[in-house]
């Protein structure tokens, strides 16, 4: 009996202090990585079953600025994009992912999302009512680019509480859905809190010229990580 007991006890111990190697891999190559807690309860402060996954992508954000000042060209976009898909987790498919961006084809979802959105998703293997919710969610984005946090977040919330409750949306098409929709708001909200950090700067200094214009630089980010994020 006391064999069993202490066999038991060495295995729960070995259990508890065991991580998954592909994620203690990832953290040993950021330097100084933490894991960074955004402000207030949730960014996005909805349902979403995978919220989590949008505060890790907000972690990874904040790791990389950390370093980096915020993208102001295409080139410097492409960099944070190749960061957050490296150090991305529970995401097989974001690891196998090597998008290959050019610094070209930054700049023409920049110049034109839509219709690079459009062909990202078209390009997929999730069902057809998946690719039009998906498409119109972010399309959405678009439209609402120059709003306020606090209205896109309300926009999100209401979007993520339809996805929930469609009967006909396979489990594995809400969890692609609903984790786009979670990283779109955190993306947003670390937009949204960098503004008001610039703002207070450019009190005292003058800032240079800004690439892109309000919240389309995360919105780019969002695109150019859809094959990464979509599962097939």
């Amino acid at each position: 009996m006391k064999n069993l007991l202490l066999t038991s006890f060495v295995f729960l111990l070995f259990t508890a202090c065991s991580t998954d190697p592909e994620a203690a891999i990832d953290k040993n190559l950021i330097s100084n990585y933490e894991d960074l807690e955004t402000t207030g309860a949730s960014a996005l402060g909805s349902k979403n079953p995978f919220d989590s996954t949008g505060k890790e992508y907000y972690n990874i954000l904040q790791n990389f600025l950390k370093d980096n000042n915020a993208p102001n060209s295409a080139a410097e976009i492409n960099s944070q994009i190749s960061f957050i898909l490296r150090f991305l987790k529970g995401n097989s498919t974001a690891k196998a992912a090597n998008l290959g961006y050019s610094d070209q084809e930054i700049l023409d979802i920049l110049n034109d999302p839509d219709t690079k959105l459009i062909e990202i998703i078209q390009n997929s293997f999730i069902s057809s009512s998946s690719k039009i919710m998906l498409t119109t969610f972010v399309q959405n984005l678009i439209v609402q680019q120059d709003a306020a946090y606090a209205v896109v977040r309300d926009y999100i919330i209401d979007f993520d509480a339809d996805i929930m409750a469609n009967a006909d949306l396979a489990a594995d098409e809400k969890e692609t859905i609903l984790t786009v929709s979670t990283i779109s708001s955190y993306a947003l909200f670390a937009e949204a809190e960098r503004k008001d950090r610039d703002w207070e700067k450019s009190v005292s200094t003058k800032p240079a010229r800004p690439l892109f214009k309000n919240n389309q630089a995360a919105i780019v980010t969002v695109i150019a990580l859809l094959p990464a994020l979509i599962k097939n």
